[in-house]
């Protein structure tokens, strides 16, 4: 590459304004190292570089010969210049991949070539930067070569060496999420995977010995739903420790699904059997998180609340961890590692833990909401019954809720006289009054607590309401979960007469148990 006289040992600046001289050579040289006294141009095959020329000698003009061969050289030049320049121009419109480092530039993004103005006075590196966007690459020999389209090519100045320097890649913001696999104490390294909404592989690897992993996403899936993924990761061998059976025990085929929404922030997550019934409570069945964000809150809140767990993302204490202790009360944590301890029980009645999951299901899927919870319960109380009959009842006492039984005083036929409900519980409880009872059609009279699982409560039928039913439900309170639907009705039959149907014996809600 041919210098002006006197200029040899200046740095140069590169622009990005168009070609002002048909005489200077374009280049567009990528962000390799560069051979000193050597230019490859664009079109100029690489094991034909072309040399650039000596400057002249400093007061003394080139004869004629000379500067008819310097014109010479340098509208030779200026054509292999054009013709790269119409290459590259025809390439990028017809898109196809320029792939040769050293005919064409290595930038991925496409650009315009600018060519390198010899003529002006080098700049500092202050003003280059304000100008060109870029400051000179090295002392003289290279400056960096503002590339149309974001890119930064290094344009190689005859007059010494000097390397590339390095094209630093934008920052990418991040946010960690924490994963704690349970299903009883894990021990051993599963597999995860994290998906998004389309199905598209965000995360994936091996957990720690114990089932735990910190992954950092990127802070676009802020408020997005994702879906967690684990499963086994070492064949037959054993994967975690059962509550109910104390023994060792393996994943197999069934995998542990948790869905949740990105915060952007660092978050922990818990997989397992309880967001997993959620994950199918929310009709996911591919890899992909395709449940809404307002759906996946929703279910997680919901599922977590039916089977007594208030996070269900949250942190687990097993009852067989050494941290669990039912002395100084029971934690949220130690509440979800009870309410696993009830799930794995589940599985032993019922076979496996795909049964339980679909036991729960089918439960979580009932329309009544007073034989949902009532058949919630059931299967839990099932569960708790099985744990404390296994090897690790000394573990933990899984609290077994009561269930209720109401009865009338009236033996058959209608009436229109006082009825005398009792409600009978399964096991003493404390807390129970005659504000925990709706009346429907009737007026609240006496209410005498028997004993602490026995309770009365005389109820008067509402004057002329022939025609109208008459019942007794049982709220939801401080320390209950759900509300029974009054099942203990009466038709008049005429003016005043009533005949009241005793109440089938109902699953009863949460209780202080004595």
């Amino acid at each position: 590459m041919n210098q002006m006289p006197h200029q040899a040992d200046k740095q140069t600046v590169a622009t990005a304004n168009p070609v002002h001289a048909e005489n200077l050579p374009i280049t567009a040289a990528a962000a390799h190292t560069v051979m000193p006294q050597v230019f490859v141009q664009q079109g100029t095959p690489a094991e034909k570089p072309v040399q650039a020329a000596k400057p002249a000698t400093a007061g003394k003009a080139p004869g004629p010969n000379a500067a008819a061969a310097i014109q010479i050289e340098q509208e030779a030049a200026a054509g292999q210049a054009r013709q790269s320049a119409d290459k590259i121009l025809r390439k990028k419109r017809l898109g196809e991949s320029e792939g040769d480092q050293n005919a064409e530039s290595s930038v991925d993004s496409s650009y315009d070539v600018v060519a390198a103005n010899t003529t002006e006075t080098a700049a500092p590196a202050e003003e280059a930067t304000a100008a060109g966007g870029s400051s000179a690459a090295a002392s003289g020999s290279s400056a960096w070569l503002p590339i149309a389209g974001g890119g930064l090519g290094l344009a190689a100045i005859g007059g010494g060496g000097g390397g590339a320097a390095a094209v630093t890649a934008p920052t990418v913001s991040t946010f960690a999420v924490s994963i704690a696999a349970v299903a009883g104490p894990v021990t051993a390294a599963l597999n995860y995977k994290i998906y998004d909404a389309q199905g598209n592989l965000v995360a994936s690897g091996v957990t720690d010995a114990t089932g735990k992993v910190t992954v950092n996403l990127s802070t676009t899936y802020s408020g997005q739903p994702l879906l967690i993924t684990i499963s086994d990761a070492n064949g037959a061998a054993a994967d975690f420790r059962d509550e109910a059976t104390n023994a060792s025990a393996s994943l197999g085929s069934t995998a542990l699904r948790a869905s949740f929404v990105a915060t952007g922030g660092s978050q922990s997550v818990t997989v397992s059997p309880i967001t997993e019934l959620a994950v199918q409570k929310m009709g996911i069945t591919t890899d992909a998180a395709t449940a809404s964000a307002a759906t996946v809150n929703a279910t997680n809140a919901s599922v977590g609340a039916a089977l007594g767990v208030s996070d269900i993302l949250g942190a687990v204490t097993t009852v067989l961890s050494a941290d669990y202790n039912e002395a100084n009360g029971v934690s949220a944590a130690e509440a979800y590692g009870q309410a696993l301890a009830k799930l794995s029980g589940l599985d032993q009645a019922n076979g496996s833990m795909s049964a339980t999951f679909t036991a729960l299901l089918n439960a979580l899927n009932i329309s009544d909401a007073t034989l949902r919870a009532s058949t919630l319960i059931t299967l839990l109380n099932e569960g708790a019954v099985q744990f404390e009959a296994g090897p690790n009842s000394g573990a933990a006492t899984l609290p077994v809720l009561p269930t209720l039984t109401v009865t009338d005083s009236v033996a058959s036929g209608p009436t229109n006289a006082a009825v005398t409900y009792t409600f009978t519980f399964s096991e003493a409880v404390t807390g129970f009054d005659a504000n925990d009872i709706t009346v429907t059609n009737g007026t609240k009279g006496t209410f005498t607590p028997v004993s602490a699982t026995e309770y009365r409560l005389v109820v008067t039928p509402t004057a002329n309401a022939q025609g109208a039913d008459l019942g007794v439900s049982v709220n939801a309170g401080i320390g209950y979960q759900g509300t029974l639907e009054p099942h203990g009705v009466g038709t008049l039959q005429g003016t005043h007469a009533l005949r009241v149907v005793p109440w089938i014996s109902r699953v009863w809600p949460r209780l202080a148990v004595v």
